[in-house]
């Protein structure tokens, strides 16, 4: 899968005539549970067809190969595939060096650092309906570690999976209002490690800003899952981009 992905971004860097290149700097936090990173990634469209000119703005279709690092250690590249505007199917792998100790879970007992591999399927949709948008998004991700010894703590989900890691899906739905600059919504996501069955579920309410070059947002809510009590969350983000995405969302 590697070979291929170089494979497809080489070939389209010499016949696509048509590209757009967008690179993007996050920060954010989120209280509970909690976490914060810095991340920037890259990614650069390459146009397979465009109708756009009669007024759909859906009728158009891209590849996006695109790349991204991370403060917390990780490392992913992937390519996403959009036949139409408001359709994204994407893959992707990464690897996410642990050089640090949980702060939830106790590491004499779980892997908690090391190297952790993934690699991820997802598909999401972006739909409209004048100012309203719904975005319902599906993806499921193998994880592993070669520490088979003691289950494995997923620092992205906070969760421990089964020794050796295991394959985790997840739904979410982001719905609500744009509004020129602001966008007013809510947040639901529900997933699953599927061999363990360890569930997580957060909903919230959230805000964004834009006024370029970036976007902030604000978003309160509720987090839950198999290793904690629901509790309180909220969580802050910045964004600053350079370039331009031909994505609907």
């Amino acid at each position: 899968m590697k070979k291929t992905l170089i494979f497809i971004f080489l070939s389209l860097t010499f016949t696509s005539q048509v590209h757009a290149l967008e690179i993007l700097a996050a920060g954010s936090y989120r209280n509970f549970p909690q976490g914060n990173t810095v991340e920037i990634s890259a990614k650069e469209e390459f146009i397979l067809w465009d109708q756009r000119e009669g007024g759909s703005i859906w009728k158009f279709g891209f590849i996006q190969p695109h790349a991204l690092v991370g403060a917390h250690g990780i490392f992913e590249a992937g390519i996403n595939l959009v036949p139409v505007g408001p359709l994204e199917i994407g893959y992707s792998e990464s690897l996410t060096s642990r050089w640090y100790k949980s702060k939830i879970f106790d590491c004499d007992q779980v892997v908690c650092g090391g190297i952790v591999k993934r690699q991820t399927w997802k598909v999401r949709l972006g739909l409209a309906f004048g100012d309203f948008f719904a975005i319902p998004s599906y993806s499921m991700t193998k994880t592993r570690h070669e520490d088979k010894s003691k289950p494995l703590t997923d620092e992205v989900e906070y969760m421990n999976t089964l020794p050796g890691g295991e394959d985790f899906r997840a739904l979410s739905v982001m719905t609500g209002l744009k509004l020129d600059k602001d966008t007013y919504g809510v947040y639901a996501r529900q997933a699953e490690f599927i061999d363990s069955e360890v569930k997580s579920e957060a909903q919230y309410l959230f805000y964004r800003k834009e006024f370029e070059p970036y976007k902030a947002a604000v978003g309160l809510g509720r987090y839950d899952s198999s290793f904690s009590k629901p509790g309180f969350s909220i969580y802050v983000n910045l964004d600053w981009t350079w370039g331009k995405s031909q994505a609907l969302f």
